[in-house]
């Protein structure tokens, strides 16, 4: 079963959608479908992540986004939207400046 789920501070709701309804009627008929929303699903879900560790270590060093643009070398709205807008899918390159200006480095691990 599929949610959206909002995430509001302290505290989680999740709210059924029209959407949702559809994602799982369509998967009961497509396997392909099922297959292709769940990988999406992952993926978004890493990216978040990461986003969120970012963030995190952010707020941990007292950083606005804004001065960690600028330690960066980057856009303060391009850090602006990374850890506010919703659906970001952020380069490569942009999470390893961040990384490394937040004292983090990036590595694989196995599944």
């Amino acid at each position: 079963m599929f949610f959206v789920v909002y995430k509001l501070h302290w505290y989680t709701m999740t709210r059924r959608t029209t959407f949702d309804d559809y994602v799982k009627a369509r998967s009961k008929r497509s396997k392909d479908f099922a297959e292709a929303h769940a990988k999406a699903k992952r993926e978004i879900a890493a990216i978040d992540s990461i986003v969120r560790a970012l963030d995190d270590a952010r707020e941990r060093a007292h950083l606005t986004k804004a001065e960690l643009a600028r330690r960066s070398g980057m856009p303060a709205e391009t850090v602006r939207k990374l850890f506010t807008a919703q659906g970001v899918n952020p380069e490569l390159s942009t999470i390893s400046r961040l990384a490394a200006q937040l004292g983090l480095r990036l590595t694989l691990k196995r599944a």
